[in-house]
């Protein structure tokens, strides 16, 4: 978004003041979204070298479900996505990161016991503490 100047001495009554300031935090908002959205390419870029230095096949098995995963999440984010409401594509994002977030833990969860179970294999012994 291009940046907008703005004479505050425009602004006359609390009224005014008060969507001044909603309109601050909205911006505020605005830049957060960004900032997860560069953090979530990130990570995803991060996973992608993890996979492929653990099992190059692994990843390739990954990014075909990537492909199938996406085009069905992508009927859900289209259904609210092109309404453009603000209300609507907020509600999306909370329900996506939520999922997200769930969706990580069962994810590491699994890892970790999948790790587990393969070093107990190997002979370790697991740990009492």
């Amino acid at each position: 978004m291009d940046a907008i100047k703005f004479n505050t001495e425009n602004v006359t009554t609390p009224e005014e003041i008060a969507r001044l300031t909603r309109l601050a935090v909205l911006t505020e908002l605005s830049n957060k979204l960004v900032l997860i959205s560069r953090i979530l390419d990130d990570c995803g870029q991060s996973v992608d070298v993890s996979m492929l230095n653990f099992n190059p096949r692994l990843n390739k098995i990954v990014s075909e479900k990537v492909k199938e995963i996406t085009m069905e999440i992508a009927k859900i984010i289209d259904k609210y996505a092109s309404s453009r409401k603000i209300e609507d594509l907020l509600a999306l994002v909370q329900a996506l990161l939520a999922g997200t977030s769930t969706t990580l833990e069962i994810c590491s969860v699994t890892i970790k016991e999948f790790v587990k179970e393969k070093l107990l294999e190997l002979g370790g012994v697991e740990d009492e503490r």
